[in-house]
């Protein structure tokens, strides 16, 4: 191989002539000279490559391209070291007049950091313990938890065509003597053994003190007793758990804070708005109920309350254990209506139980058909005393009211500054009668009641005056 032969070239014939296949016929004589020739040509063809790759190791190589620089220079004021700060002349009053301008912008940062933080906490949506279908559910549920044990713990009691013994019967410390009956010529008697009269007389008049002007009227109707009694025991629930302020009222200081607070809210300046008042006051009671303890004082409450009202309704009982009377009382009724009132207290919403506007109104029910239809009569539901049905359509001329069966439940929602108007939830129900189905000279158990009541206060006021004159006349004898 000369030195003007290519190294590339060469080792391209070589590969070329390894790779070439094997065409010559299998004939005697050619087979032989071609195994003769392959040893010389593998000879050549190393010898070839070897040269190639010497002539390609000779050759002088040139240097490579110098990269140009694409990072930035870095200055020598970069790579210095820093320097250290030249001590400061200021004087000491300049010192405490500039340390005293970094605390007060501390100050104020801080004033703005928490603002920030109470605005993104008023932001985050509050749940609402009690939606509007759960609080007519659970209204509605009370209602008939009401009237079912009426119904089972008092009904045979309050039917006057029913008989019972005349007989004074003692009872457990828990219940009242005494026993009431339909007596000769149609008139019911209830008696009571002497000694146990005033206290007797007391409970008859706590039970009537929570029977409206109308109510009472209706003593004089027929079958009304279930019905005042159901009616006079919501409105116990209203008076003693609805109404208030919390279900559970908590101790005296504590009520008087909590009132202070919200007064003090309304002057602030800025003043706080409705929502503001509300949601400070809706975490405050949620704070407060849940602290260790509160659960129990709060059992024992509608304890309270549980005996209160089975101590008045226990002359109409047919069960003579008045602790059992009470325990149903309170597992059906109280701790229902509790735990109902609690969440209406902890929403943010206003939930209400209210009576209507005829409750205590005797004089303007008696007129309020006499023209017919009722104007607004779509905000009530009527149930018949006759027929105990439920009026799909408006009362005529014929209908007497007479008296709220059940409040009706309200929501007013809220706000930013006030609350929306109320909205009713579900209607107040108003027993009516038909005039023209009307029983003429009936008598009903609480009448009955109402009448001895009267006739022992008649009783004691005649023997007041007995001994008021016996003591004037013994005063005069002695002059």
């Amino acid at each position: 191989m000369t030195e003007d032969t290519d190294p590339v070239a060469a080792t391209v014939d070589m590969m070329t002539l390894k790779s070439q296949p094997n065409t010559l016929k299998k004939k005697p004589g050619v087979i032989g000279e071609a195994a003769k020739e392959r040893p010389k040509q593998e000879a050549t063809a190393k010898a070839a490559a070897a040269a190639a790759i010497a002539t390609a190791t000779s050759l002088p190589t040139s240097p490579a391209p110098e990269q140009k620089q694409t990072e930035p220079k870095q200055t020598e004021e970069a790579l210095a070291i820093p320097k250290q700060p030249e001590p400061s002349s200021s004087s000491p009053g300049e010192l405490a007049t500039e340390n005293a301008a970094l605390r007060e912008q501390i100050s104020r940062l801080q004033h703005d950091l928490h603002e920030a933080q109470d605005l993104i906490f008023s932001l985050q949506p509050l749940q609402q313990p009690l939606t509007e279908t759960e609080a007519v559910s659970e209204f509605q549920a009370l209602i008939a938890s009401v009237e079912e044990w009426v119904d089972q713990k008092l009904g045979d009691a309050l039917e006057p065509d029913n008989d019972v013994s005349n007989d004074t019967e003692t009872r457990d410390e828990t219940n009242t003597e005494g026993s009431h009956s339909e007596g000769g010529g149609g008139n019911l008697v209830f008696q009571v053994d002497p000694q146990s009269t005033p206290r007797v007389m007391k409970e008859i008049q706590s039970l009537l003190d929570l029977i409206p002007s109308p109510g009472r009227a209706a003593f004089a109707y027929h079958a009304t007793d279930v019905d005042v009694v159901q009616a006079l025991i919501m409105r116990y629930l209203s008076d003693a758990i609805f109404s208030q302020d919390f279900y559970c009222p908590l101790p005296k200081a504590e009520r008087e804070l909590v009132t202070v607070v919200e007064r003090s809210m309304r002057t602030l300046t800025p003043r706080r708005d409705t929502r503001s008042r509300r949601h400070w006051r809706v975490e405050t009671y949620t704070a407060l109920s849940a602290r260790p303890g509160f659960d129990q004082y709060a059992t024992n409450r509608m304890w309270d309350l549980t005996y209160d009202i089975t101590r008045l309704l226990r002359l109409f009982a047919s069960e003579g254990d008045g602790q059992k009377l009470a325990k149903s009382f309170f597992e059906g009724i109280t701790k229902p209506a509790s735990e109902l009132a609690r969440k209406m207290h902890l929403s943010f919403d206003e939930f209400a139980v209210e009576w209507s506007g005829y409750h205590d109104r005797v004089g303007e029910c008696e007129r309020l058909f006499q023209d017919g239809p009722l104007e607004g009569g779509t905000e009530f539901e009527f149930v018949e005393l006759q027929s105990r049905k439920t009026l799909r359509e408006m009362p005529g001329k014929d209908a007497r009211w007479m008296f709220d069966l059940t409040p009706r439940l309200v929501v007013r929602k809220l706000k930013a500054d006030a609350y929306a108007e109320a909205r009713t939830l579900v209607k107040p129900r108003i027993l009516i009668s038909n005039r023209l189905k009307e029983k003429n000279g009936a008598l009903t158990v609480l009448g009955t009641l109402e009448r001895w009541l009267q006739e022992q206060y008649y009783t004691q006021a005649r023997q007041r005056e007995s001994r008021s004159g016996s003591r004037i006349l013994s005063y005069l004898s002695g002059m």
